[in-house]
């Protein structure tokens, strides 16, 4: 989990040691709550955070921002979604069908 500019230690300490980042996480913050839900809304134009899970790369952001690194967001989202479709279509999930009549 650890990246040019974040580490785990960082994430534990933000997240409480959870494999998977929740916004209702009680270590979380009042402040970096409505922080990463602004990042969630530009990055997905929407301020549900879907099954209340923030995606790594959003955390990982987020903490790299509060020590000073400059983010580009959209390029941390279509990179991100570039990876995703490159997985799924590696696991098959990709491929267009055809149905026959």
């Amino acid at each position: 989990m650890n990246n040019e500019h974040v580490t785990m230690e960082e994430c534990i300490a933000l997240f409480g040691g959870s494999r998977k980042f929740k916004l209702k996480c009680s270590k979380l913050k009042f402040e970096g709550r409505i922080a990463i839900k602004e990042i969630y809304w530009r990055e997905f134009g929407i301020s549900n955070v879907t099954n209340n899970e923030i995606p790594t790369w959003i955390v990982h952001g987020f903490i790299a921002q509060g020590k000073g690194v400059d983010i580009i967001w959209a390029k941390a989202a279509k990179s991100t979604t570039k990876k995703k479709a490159h997985r799924d279509d590696a696991k098959g999930g990709g491929r267009l069908t055809t149905m026959k009549k």
